[in-house]
């Protein structure tokens, strides 16, 4: 009787450890059009409260692209959503007009996961942003001709948040003029 039983319990577990089929979508051996796709959401910011809106995300590399939802009526704090993300590490591109570019790199995406960026519980229990969107800004150099040159030097020269005054020979350089706005 005991050669029987043994004999049954390696019948069922050989029945058990039957192959799985090549259609299961969390199985790394799967071919790439059948695995579980993740999605990569989040909440982006702008610094200076300006509105992100037409803001896109992007899976960098991919055709995976989504806009931004706005999160209050100026839009200076909006929601991401990606989904079909494949399993791999990923780069995340977040673009918005007159803002820097941000680039958030080395996101690994699991089988069917679910990544959640830029946002985190803050100390006072509100919500910190780490996804932060700064004014895209340039260098503006020209120069001031007056029909008396010693009258350049009471010049100031001031466009979109940034002022200088000209040398001597009426030359300038603005520093991190804001790429858009006041």
């Amino acid at each position: 009787m005991r050669s029987v039983c043994v004999g049954l319990a390696a019948i069922g577990f050989v029945a058990a450890c039957a192959e799985v089929g090549a259609d299961n979508p969390y199985d790394p051996q799967s071919p790439p059009s059948v695995k579980a796709r993740g999605t990569i959401s989040g909440l982006v910011r702008a610094a200076d409260n300006g509105s992100l809106e037409g803001a896109t995300v992007t899976i960098v590399g991919t055709s995976l692209t989504t806009a931004v939802e706005c999160a209050d009526e100026d839009c200076a704090q909006a929601s991401f959503r990606l989904t079909e993300v494949p399993e791999g590490t990923h780069a995340v591109g977040i673009e918005a007009d007159c803002y820097r570019r941000e680039l958030l790199a080395g996101i690994d995406m699991a089988l069917g996961a679910e990544v959640e960026l830029g946002a985190a519980a803050a100390d006072d229990g509100g919500v910190g942003f780490a996804i932060v969107l700064r004014p895209a800004t340039g260098t503006i150099t020209g120069r001031v001709e007056t029909p008396n040159p010693s009258d350049v030097t009471n010049v100031i020269v001031a466009a979109r948040g940034a002022r200088s005054s000209p040398g001597e020979d009426g030359r300038f350089r603005l520093e991190g003029a804001r790429a858009c706005g006041a």
